[in-house]
């Protein structure tokens, strides 16, 4: 794809042919393309979206704009790896703009994520893990809390640690 169909002229946000995947900058989208296998990732995030008929926007930031949206909507100073803005009002879930069409398909919108493949490619590091594998462990997760799962206790992490291993084990295994 030429560069210039990647790059949004008006946000200079980098946008993919799925559309629902969004690089904050150039930088970042190299850092990914880089460092994790993107296609095994775009590729994931499609059958995520068809999983269960519900889609979202991938945003795919630095550190610096992931740690302002944690200060800024979570009141935490610091860096993290992923964030979830689920679409939670009843009412707004009403509305029909949360109904999408995609490839000749509706989708129920659900909400947003953000993604620092900087901070996940430290982690996976610093934890001897497979980047590929916690990238996507991290959407699925993150996909979870955009579908009302949280863990504030134990048997909620739980259930959202094996709901999270189950979709990645039956979108891999597709």
């Amino acid at each position: 794809m030429p560069k210039e169909d990647r790059i949004s002229r008006k946000s200079k946000n980098i946008i993919l042919p799925n559309k629902f995947i969004i690089f904050e900058n150039e930088y970042i989208y190299n850092y990914l393309v880089k460092n994790f296998n993107f296609f095994k990732i775009n590729k994931f995030v499609e059958s995520l979206f068809n999983f269960e008929k519900k889609i979202f926007y991938l945003f795919v930031c630095t550190k610096d704009t992931i740690k302002n949206y944690n200060k800024n909507f979570r009141g935490l100073d610091k860096e993290t790896d992923v964030l979830s803005f689920p679409l939670s009002s009843d009412k707004i879930k009403s509305l029909s703009f949360n109904k999408i069409k995609y490839k000749n398909k509706e989708y129920k919108y659900i909400g947003d994520i953000l993604l620092c493949p900087e901070i996940l490619l430290n982690k996976a590091i610093m934890e001897n893990d497979d980047k590929d594998y916690l990238f996507l462990y991290m959407l699925v997760h993150s996909y979870l809390h955009l579908l009302g799962f949280e863990h504030e206790t134990e048997d909620q992490y739980k259930i959202i640690e094996a709901k999270t291993e189950s979709i990645i084990f039956s979108l891999i295994n597709e």
